[in-house]
């Protein structure tokens, strides 16, 4: 799932890319989440932009990096 957002949506999913727990929960940060359409995780529901992604190919860079793309 890929949600971009706008300016009030900002901060919330910057502090959603922390490493604890709790600041990964939507509900903490005040996200809304709407059923996705094809795939099991759901959306951001405030997100002008939203688009569903399945897996297409992954492709080894390094030893400990990859490319996934969908």
């Amino acid at each position: 799932m890929i949600n971009l957002t706008d300016e009030p949506l900002a901060r919330a999913m910057h502090d959603s890319s922390g490493t604890s727990a709790r600041y990964r929960r939507a509900d903490y940060l005040g996200l809304r989440l709407a059923p996705s359409v094809d795939i099991k995780p759901p959306r951001l529901a405030d997100a002008p932009w939203s688009m569903e992604c399945k897996t297409w190919q992954v492709i080894n860079v390094k030893d400990d990096r990859q490319l996934v793309i969908g």
